[in-house]
């Protein structure tokens, strides 16, 4: 009996959990639903930071800054 193949789609977050888990495997490390945890926490952390645009300027007053016009 032929199977009909079926497309599997992952979103963007999907696919960078599998990658990672993949990755962590390589090195030696048991992946399971407990790693699978972690590193999903650590990379929605990471992802919190990105999106917060850290910048060197931001407790810097506008006369300290080097341009006054950029915020």
């Amino acid at each position: 009996m032929k199977h009909p193949s079926k497309e599997v789609r992952l979103t963007a977050a999907s696919a960078s959990l599998l990658y990672a888990l993949f990755a962590f495997e390589r090195k030696g490390e048991w992946s399971s639903l407990s790693a699978a945890g972690k590193l999903a926490y650590f990379m929605q952390r990471r992802v919190a930071e990105m999106k917060a645009g850290f910048s060197t300027y931001t407790h810097l007053t506008s006369s300290a800054h080097p341009n006054p016009e950029t915020p």
